[in-house]
């Protein structure tokens, strides 16, 4: 089961947008090269060279991954896209090769670009399929501890990958869309030690996405070995949840992201392709022990803070945590001091009248023994 937040740190985490895209970095793959073929709507190849439409427009697609911590290899190899429009039959994007990514080597704000500048025709569309390429040599995962290589077996043994989700081709117009391919929540290891492939895919548009970058204080990192460059994780949820979720329960995060040692010594997570809006970070140092397929996992979380992409409108207000709580120490402070001072201020005059009146006192003591004497 979660556990509610108990720890107190003023100021812990800060946030960077960054506009997102591709990896810039110059060993990024180039491009895979395509070919677009009309289709029926059962799938099959029609004799169409391509679908026609009088409206058209220009699609990119990419895929992005979130990363696991068990698996330092998450192959799949893709030889198609098919699309369907809202109205009319489902066409293919042919892709000139195979694509074989290792869907690991582009996390965060890192994308293998699978078509580029596709022309196709404009409107709507109700879902994307991954058309995969079977065998041990095509899909399959490395564990990262033993090294050892596992088919990944794909769900109902088939080999496409269907994304149900609506999205926008505008008309002489272009649209860049990536896919999301968890592969935290999708790969799945089975009590007989299979992996299986459950999918969790979503669809972001990059035009109305941001990447997240948040460095985290020294002093708040609580666990890691630096083995793998590892120093706890960043739950993050989309919107304002109370209570936080673990993996598989209700509340659930969008997705898990590892802390990693960067330049300059400065601990940071960085989560791509993320809609516009508002979003609750949650440190932990217990996402190895969260089931995915599993609710209600022990998940001790250290701290949160709140954060705003884009221009979303939030219904609640964007504020750190800490800075609240801190906010509100700081006011009773000031009101404690300002009593204690009135208090001081208090204690003086009395001290000052008492002392005035022992005086008086001691005078008249003072002249009745000088009539005595």
């Amino acid at each position: 089961m979660y556990r509610p937040i108990k720890f107190l740190g003023i100021a812990v985490l800060s946030s960077t947008l960054i506009a997102c895209g591709s990896s810039d970095d110059d060993d990024s793959p180039t491009t895979a090269n395509a070919t677009v073929e009309g289709q029926a709507a059962n799938g099959a190849e029609s004799d169409a060279e391509a679908p026609e439409a009088s409206a058209r427009g220009s699609l990119s697609v990419a895929l992005t991954d979130a990363p696991v911590d068990t698996l330092s290899r998450v192959q799949i190899t893709i030889s198609s896209l098919e699309l369907k429009p809202v109205s009319g039959p489902s066409f293919s994007i042919d892709l000139d090769s195979n694509a074989s990514v290792n869907l690991l080597d582009y996390q965060g704000d890192a994308s293998f670009e699978l078509v580029a500048d596709a022309d196709v025709p404009a409107g709507d569309y109700e879902w994307i399929r991954l058309q995969l390429v079977e065998g041990e040599t095509n899909t399959y995962v490395v564990e990262a501890d033993s090294s050892a290589q596992f088919a990944l077996d794909l769900p109902g043994n088939s080999e496409e990958l269907k994304l149900q989700s609506n999205f926008t081709v505008p008309e002489s117009g272009s649209a860049f869309y990536t896919i999301d391919f968890d592969a935290r929540k999708s790969v799945v290891l089975t009590g007989a030690g299979d992996y299986k492939l459950k999918p969790v895919l979503r669809l972001a548009d990059n035009a109305l996405t941001s990447t997240l970058q948040v460095d985290i204080a020294n002093s708040f990192v609580t666990c890691g070995d630096g083995s793998d460059n590892r120093w706890g994780d960043v739950y993050i949820y989309s919107g304002n949840v109370d209570p936080y979720g673990d993996l598989g329960s209700e509340n659930e995060p969008l997705v898990v992201v590892p802390v990693r040692l960067g330049e300059n010594n400065t601990y940071t997570v960085t989560a791509g392709f993320l809609p516009d809006g508002v979003y609750e970070l949650a440190y932990t140092c217990d996402a190895a022990n969260d089931d995915v397929e599993v609710g209600g996992d022990d998940i001790v979380f250290a701290g949160s803070k709140l954060v705003e992409l884009g221009d979303a409108d939030a219904d609640v207000p964007v504020e750190d945590e800490f800075d609240e709580v801190a906010d509100d120490i700081n006011d009773g402070l000031d009101e404690a001091e300002d009593g204690i001072e009135e208090g001081l201020d208090e204690t003086d005059d009395a001290l000052d009248e008492a002392g005035d009146e022992i005086q008086d006192g001691l005078n008249e003591v003072g002249d009745e023994l000088d009539e005595v004497i």
